[in-house]
């Protein structure tokens, strides 16, 4: 991301404690769990321990330890640039009380950014969370949405969770999805296709709670029909899934691929025939929206996402007439899109419709929502 900040941007750099990295020497990175795969099986009494210290003293989460050096930065920013308004992003939601502490202290108006629920967070039930520690987290989130000017978030579903948490307020929301960059679509430089296999692929992390069964379900029985496919999965994988993919016979079918630098991303979906999407099962899944959905949306190849039905995702790809969502038990829906993907696999995206989740369109729609909370809720 670093190379997409403008150069008359300028950027204040600081220090930053990080006990992840420190665990990580002690026990080895391999060992130490991360936040999406605590979920997993154990990993020894050490990697839980780490876990465990990781939930219960640095709440509300280990980047924490970035916090005073920021603040004590962020306070030069504010004599030398004197800004309008403070923008906070998280996830780490710890970078929210850095926003909730310049605004108490110097009245800056200030917008809190989230890309993720915080305790709602869909791996957040793994984390070995105690009473004491669940409850200060509870009530740092509570703080943090009820004092920021405006709040940013990806979908309605979002918009509702909090909501729900700060009743009787007239608190300002915004919901603004991840987006994607157009230039990174136009420079690709494709291959052409082996028709004679269908390749899908999916990009990004996946851990146990995504439960992709009913899609290697579905591959198994569409196998049976002598029907060629690869299946790609780009980006850190769970090994419970990867055992999943073997219990499923579908191992010589498959290939895992190392995380691979996100220039290289567009390429790799553009020559697919179809994208697997995959929502994380929750009792928030309706508000998720991953990012890899709008870099999906941008690669103009068919969906095939697994999820509810009624969410804010499958709304999306909908409108953008860009797939289909399927219930984690509509296995012959699933089936059937597959095969008809593979007879006709062109798809009438609409464009204009997708431009919409473009970064410029994104920003156009940031900036307008600071300008509103800079101006006390008024529209210039």
């Amino acid at each position: 991301l670093e190379i997409d900040v403008a150069q008359n941007v300028k950027v204040y750099k600081t220090k930053a404690f990080n006990p992840i990295s420190i665990g990580g020497r002690i026990i080895g990175s391999q060992s130490l769990p991360k936040a999406g795969f605590a979920g997993g099986s154990s990993k020894g009494l050490l990697a839980q321990f780490s876990l465990f210290i990781r939930s219960n003293i640095f709440i509300p989460d280990p980047r924490r330890g970035w916090n005073r050096y920021a603040y004590k930065a962020a306070k030069i920013v504010l004599k030398e640039e004197k800004p309008d308004i403070v923008i906070t992003t998280g996830p780490p939601h710890s970078t929210h009380l850095i926003g909730y502490k310049i605004n108490q202290k110097f009245s800056v108006p200030w917008v809190a950014d989230f890309r993720d629920p915080w305790i709602d967070i869909y791996y957040y039930q793994f984390l070995n969370h105690s009473k004491l520690s669940r409850w200060i987290d509870k009530r740092l989130e509570k703080k943090v949405i009820k004092a920021a000017n405006g709040l940013l978030t990806v979908s309605n579903g979002l918009v509702d969770l909090f909501k729900s948490k700060i009743k009787n307020t007239n608190q300002q929301f915004k919901v603004i999805p991840n987006g994607f960059d157009p230039d990174d679509f136009k420079t690709a430089e494709l291959k052409v296709k082996n028709k004679s296999t269908f390749t899908i692929t999916y990009i990004g992390t996946l851990s146990n709670q995504y439960d992709p069964a009913v899609f290697f379900r579905a591959i198994k029985e569409i196998l049976s029909k002598q029907i060629p496919i690869n299946l790609r999965f780009i980006g850190t994988v769970s090994s419970e899934i990867k055992q999943m993919v073997g219990c499923y016979s579908l191992a010589e079918i498959t290939d895992f691929i190392d995380t691979v630098e996100h220039s290289k991303v567009p390429k790799m979906l553009m020559e697919s025939d179809a994208l697997l999407l995959l929502i994380p099962s929750h009792e928030s899944e309706k508000g998720i929206l991953t990012g890899k959905l709008f870099e999906y949306l941008a690669a103009m190849q068919p969906i095939i996402a697994i999820g509810p039905p009624g969410g804010d995702a499958a709304e999306i790809i909908k409108e953008c007439l860009a797939g289909e969502m399927f219930g984690r038990d509509d296995e012959e829906g699933l089936k059937k899109y597959i095969i008809n993907l593979m007879q006709k696999p062109e798809l009438l995206h609409d464009q204009d419709k997708i431009n919409n989740y473009s970064r410029k369109q994104q920003a156009k729609e940031v900036a307008l929502f600071l300008d509103f909370c800079t101006n006390n809720g008024k529209v210039n």
